[in-house]
């Protein structure tokens, strides 16, 4: 038996998986300790799993976290830990370059694919010629944390500036709660509201997510960007608006090859 979880700012996505049967259920990040919920998977389960692979909404490099904006845990080397205590091998990894992964065996004609995702946060993750970008720490892809606009509070990874602030759902809840917007923190929603403030916080959401689609258009060149994600899933337009976006006003001759 394998046990697998989706990590996520909002959910925790778990199956378990024996001889073709997946069994899938899902619980609040908020309300879950990670690494209890671990053990407790384990331990409860009807057979020990002998593998357990991860795919964690924050920043991983060989086994560890070392950063999570959006989910309460520390710094802990999750593989080291379950194999040490459990005798089982653990794979972790960021979960946008699991995305960028699973998306590119679809799309193996792609040279140069970048996966988007924009959901409580905003993540990216990138392939070219088959293989992942990592960077120097297997940081590469963290486009939610680039500079923006300077806000009154603080990303979870202590800057203010970071585009995730405005970009994601995790920004947009946080920018109603500090205007008092009478709404919900929906991009729909905020789209409808007559509440001035509602305009400046739906604007700097697309401001944002333009400048975010033309950067990597004009530095990656890639042939493919797939977009996924809560916000992208509720809200299929935002599609229309990237492709018109990069079409309009991104770097030219890389514009004309990318398809969204």
């Amino acid at each position: 038996m394998k046990l697998y979880l989706d990590i996520g700012g909002t959910h925790i996505r778990y199956m378990f998986k024996e001889k073709g049967k997946e069994i899938i259920k899902t619980v609040d990040t908020k309300k879950t300790p990670v690494v209890p919920f671990l053990e407790y998977l384990i331990e409860h389960s009807e057979e020990v799993p002998d593998f357990v692979g991860i795919s964690f909404a924050g920043q991983v490099h060989n086994g560890s976290i070392m950063s999570a904006p959006n989910i309460d845990i520390g710094n802990i080397n999750i593989e080291d830990f379950i194999h040490k205590r459990y005798g089982i091998r653990c794979v972790i990894e960021n979960d946008l370059k699991c995305a960028a992964l699973a998306e590119y065996e679809k799309r193996k004609s792609a040279s140069m694919l970048v996966a988007i995702a924009i959901g409580t946060g905003f993540g990216s993750a990138y392939i070219y010629n088959g293989k992942l970008i990592r960077g120097s720490k297997n940081l590469a892809g963290e486009i939610g944390h680039m500079p923006f606009k300077q806000a009154p509070f603080r990303c979870g990874c202590g800057q203010r500036s970071c585009l995730e602030l405005f970009t994601s759902g995790s920004g947009l809840a946080r920018w109603v709660e500090y205007f008092k917007i009478d709404s919900k923190p929906l991009l729909d929603d905020l789209l409808h509201s007559k509440d001035k403030n509602a305009k400046v916080v739906v604007d700097n959401f697309y401001e944002g997510l333009a400048l975010a689609a033309r950067t990597i258009v004009a530095v990656l060149n890639p042939d493919v960007i797939v977009m996924g994600g809560g916000l992208i899933k509720n809200n299929p337009h935002l599609l229309s608006f990237v492709r018109s976006e990069i079409k309009a006003k991104a770097f030219t001759p890389a514009a004309k090859s990318v398809k969204v």
